[in-house]
């Protein structure tokens, strides 16, 4: 039998990826760079880790703010998220080592000293403060600081006190971030070592760059639990398996709580079977019988019976055809003398005159009848007080002042009368 050819040699399914815009390849011309090394000794190089959240030129204005260079330094844009500082004296450019890393945007911004040297991902290094976690206390020494530093990355420094072990690393910031160190000791045992990054931005939690957030994570994976491919070998492990499916948990508790078996096999909490006992709703006793509060059951029989008898009367009894004479109606009924009978036995009206009663007082009905009272004002009549003494005026009560001036007992009384008056 001939053998089969590869997709590769029939040219089939291959798929074209795509390389993006048309690239020139040319070669430098060869030349002594000597005196530009020199010149851009001062330069400072640097990275946006995330370029669609962080703008080039609000990252060149804050970093000459940051920095407050003693001489004015010139930044530019060298694109693909780089950018430069050219300083003009050596103090400012190492302060602004010093006080790295820095933000913007609570993203990570690497920032590294110009070196010549002709790659694609320099400047990537950036120096962090780790502080560890979980080393055993009868190893807490400062050669075991130091050679963790080393195995992390480039070592600055490191710092170690009675609580606290610190190293300054300087990893590569274009990598994921290492969180957690094995340490291996001679008896063979191990202890896992937690590092804290001080002063971290934001980054990924699933691969632990510093690039992209978790949500935007091209590594992560998605789980999808309704999709055919997973349930697929779970179908046909089950087809294959020879025991029987395992029972679900509630069909387990109801067969060994009993929810099966009659009511009088189950057992209760106590272990004690139900059997034949008495329901707890009890009867309730009868209500009082008179002609206000008639009890429940006396009016339910009530009304059972006239139902009975109203049924009954409906089945034998039907309706006159219908007429305008009303009083034959009753005569054919009741008999001749049926009006006249009821007639007779209606009660009859007298009319009565009511009792003369003053307006506004009403006697209580429960007291005897009592003739109205006479009015207070029948009593007030011009005889009976006697008319006023003639009084002087004012003028008249001046004169006689003057006229009978000597004697007090008048004046008095005169000033007594024009008081009143």
């Amino acid at each position: 039998m001939a053998r089969r050819y590869t997709s590769e040699e029939k040219g089939k399914a291959v798929a074209h990826k795509s390389t993006g815009p048309p690239r020139l390849r040319m070669r430098a011309p060869e030349f002594d760079p000597t005196d530009l090394i020199k010149e851009n000794m001062l330069t400072l190089v640097g990275r946006l880790t995330n370029p669609k959240e962080q703008r080039m030129r609000a990252v060149l204005s804050y970093l000459a703010r940051k920095w407050n260079l003693v001489e004015q330094a010139s930044g530019s844009d060298l694109g693909n998220g780089c950018f430069q500082f050219r300083f003009k004296k050596e103090e400012d450019l190492r302060d602004a080592l010093n006080n790295r890393p820095y933000q913007f945007g609570r993203w990570m911004i690497i920032v590294q000293r110009w070196e010549p040297i002709i790659s694609q991902s320099f400047p990537s290094q950036i120096p962090f403060w780790i502080s560890l976690r979980g080393i055993p206390l009868h190893y807490w020494h400062e050669k075991v600081v130091r050679n963790i530093g080393l195995e992390l990355g480039e070592l600055d420094t490191y710092e170690v006190t009675k609580t606290t072990a610190r190293v300054r690393v300087v990893v590569d910031g274009l990598k994921p971030l290492i969180m957690e160190a094995a340490m291996d000791y001679e008896s063979g045992e191990e202890s896992i070592i937690a590092l804290e990054y001080e002063n971290l931005g934001n980054h990924c939690s699933n691969c632990y760059r510093l690039s992209h957030l978790q949500s935007q994570c091209p590594e992560r994976t998605i789980a999808y639990p309704n999709s055919t491919e997973d349930t697929a070998p779970v179908q046909r492990k089950m087809q294959r398996s020879p025991t029987p499916p395992q029972q679900t948990a509630w069909e387990a508790r109801g067969q060994t709580t009993g929810y099966n078996m009659p009511y009088q096999q189950r057992l209760d909490r106590h272990g004690r079977p139900f059997g034949s006992r008495i329901s707890s709703a009890a009867p309730h006793p009868p209500g009082p019988r008179n002609k206000i509060t008639p009890s429940s059951s006396h009016q339910n029989n009530t009304q059972k019976a006239r139902t009975q008898m109203d049924h009954r009367n409906n089945e034998d009894y039907e309706s006159p055809s219908y007429t305008r004479r009303r009083t034959a109606n009753h005569t054919a009924r009741h008999g001749e003398g049926y009006l006249a009978e009821r007639k007779e036995n209606s009660p009859v009206l007298q009319w009565r005159a009511k009792s003369p009663v003053v307006n506004h007082e009403v006697t209580p009905p429960s007291s005897p009848f009592q003739p109205p009272r006479r009015s207070v004002g029948r009593n007030l009549e011009a005889g009976d007080f006697p008319p006023a003494s003639d009084l002087p005026s004012r003028e008249e009560g001046q004169h006689l002042v003057l006229a009978q001036d000597g004697q007090p007992s008048r004046l008095h009384h005169l000033r007594r009368l024009l008081h009143h008056r």
